[in-house]
């Protein structure tokens, strides 16, 4: 980690849609990743049954270690965002519950660090001055700046002057930058090419999220090596086989079981293990887990968390567009394999690829059953080369204005991704296109998917010849780029001048914050 003795100290945060990054100026990588959302408790019978939730108390618990847990203990545990659709902060209570997270993650006191926050290149006023109040008034930190999601990813790649296309979990941005400025009334965004449109439509390719089974609802319990677990059908049989395989392996008995819920993987530390990999796969059998109280909220999430999973190491993006079927209109996918197939099939694997040229794919869901995904893995991110409505970037204190100045940026769609970053590019200067086009840098949780960079450099090039797409080969840079520009922003001599500080905020008011961040 680079600091300067002549800089500010400095915490760099970047709360997206879906996760937060956070750490100290200077690091290459954020020091702590959590999901962007908060729980808290709420009484019996809220939300279960569609009833409107009532939280027992004022705390909200963030962060992985207090989200998953027992069986026992997500009962009644209610789970919300901050953010609404347009990734624009809407629930304060929860939005300051991810920050003391932050503070708590990063043993750091706030009134000792400088904040640079990340914000949203379409983030409206409003938002920014009532977070800034909160900041100086809640936490008492010395001082705060506000970057545009968009110049800061140009700071981390080198550049000035581009086109940022951001593909977040709430929508996809095109946002074009000049000289380190934003242009905020050229920004383009589509709602229907985010992560979560992406996570819905792998979700398809394993029967909809009504087929997922959670990961809080069951438990897995090794067998050992070599044991069929659909022969430990009867419960006597499988309570001797387990009393075996725990002499055997050392694990512990059925009363004194691990239930812990994990809902990213599913699987206890030692699935994985490296023993188990070089002398076979490990058999388990899936005991259901009756978990009352389980809030509407927390089954949603923890069954996407099993697609997201999937998603990430299965779908990808063809290179070759003209050999992938067209994803149905009703966002399925036409060819994907039926749930009960793959679970009646003998081996644990159906649904064999319809290309037999695309090798099948298999991937183990938590909950044991294995799925073989050939030619429709690339179907998911097909959404992201189809015609993409666009969502309202503008949201000013006057609405009818807002809408006036949308209606005056012309058509209210983009063919793919390549197209919004043309349109969006159309809509600056034309001394300027040439320069955009050679710079566009693709960045967000998104943008990792294998192909994604390849496909859309071809696209574009029919735009332009000159086109240039700018990826970072390291996922995770590519991922939070954005917050390696804040890092490396904040340890500029010349950046220190910038910073809106508490002394300044009492003096002028917050609407000084507009002027010192633009």
């Amino acid at each position: 980690m680079f600091a300067s003795p002549q800089t500010v100290p400095a915490i760099v945060l970047d709360v997206g849609s879906r996760t937060t990054k956070a750490g100290f100026a200077g690091a290459d990588l954020p020091q702590s990743l959590f999901p962007s959302i908060v729980g808290s408790y709420i009484s019996e019978g809220g939300s279960l049954e569609g009833t409107p939730a009532k939280p027992l108390a004022n705390t909200v618990f963030a962060g992985y270690e207090n989200l998953l847990g027992s069986a026992e203990r997500v009962r009644f545990l209610e789970l919300r965002t901050a953010f609404d659709d347009d990734g624009i902060i809407q629930d304060w209570a929860a939005y300051e519950g991810l920050l003391d997270y932050t503070f708590h993650q990063l043993r750091a006191s706030p009134e000792e660090y400088a904040l640079l926050l990340v914000e949203a290149s379409h983030n409206p006023k409003r938002p920014r001055e009532e977070l800034c109040q909160v900041l100086f008034e809640k936490y008492g930190v010395p001082a705060v700046y506000f970057g545009r999601s968009a110049a800061l990813a140009c700071v981390a790649a080198g550049r000035h002057t581009g086109v940022v296309l951001d593909c977040g979990a709430s929508g996809v941005t095109a946002t074009p930058v000049v000289e380190g400025n934003v242009m905020k009334q050229a920004i383009l965004r589509s709602r229907v090419a985010g992560g979560n449109a992406l996570t819905r439509a792998a979700a398809e390719l394993l029967g909809g999220f009504d087929a997922v089974r959670p990961a809080y609802a069951f438990r897995r319990r090794a067998l050992g090596r070599g044991t069929n677990k659909r022969d430990a059908a009867d419960p006597e049989a499988a309570t001797e086989e387990l009393a075996a395989a725990a002499s055997t392996d050392g694990s512990s008995s059925s009363e004194e079981a691990d239930d812990r819920v994990d809902l990213i993987g599913g699987r206890t530390p030692d699935t994985e293990s490296a023993a188990s990999v070089a002398e076979g796969r490990m058999e388990f059998r899936i005991e259901p887990l009756d978990v009352h109280g389980v809030t509407r909220s927390y089954d949603e999430y923890a069954r996407i968390e099993v697609v997201e999973d999937f998603k990430h190491h299965v779908c990808c993006v063809n290179r070759e567009p003209s050999s992938v079927e067209d994803v149905a209109e009703d966002g399925t996918a036409s060819n994907a394999v039926s749930w009960e197939t793959r679970k009646a099939d003998d081996e644990g694997l159906a649904g064999q690829p319809a290309d037999p040229d695309i090798p099948p794919i298999r991937y183990e869901l938590p909950d044991g059953t294995l799925v073989s995904i050939g030619a429709e893995r690339y179907r998911p991110a097909e959404i992201l080369f189809k015609t993409l409505p666009h969502a309202r970037t503008i949201k000013e204190d006057r609405p009818f204005l807002a809408y006036i100045r949308e209606r005056e940026r012309g058509p209210s769609s983009s063919k793919g991704l390549a197209g919004m970053v043309a349109d969006t590019i159309q809509r600056c200067e034309g001394a300027q296109h040439r320069e955009m086009y050679a710079g566009v840098i693709l960045t967000g949780g998104s943008s990792v998917l294998p192909g994604l960079s390849d496909r859309l450099q071809t696209e574009l090039y029919f735009y332009h010849s000159r086109s240039k797409i700018h990826a970072a080969a390291n996922p995770m840079e590519r991922k939070y780029m954005a917050w390696t520009g804040g890092s490396i922003l904040a340890t500029f001599m010349d950046f220190q001048q910038n910073w809106f500080s508490r002394a300044e905020y009492l003096e002028s008011g917050v609407s000084l914050v507009q002027k010192r961040c633009p």
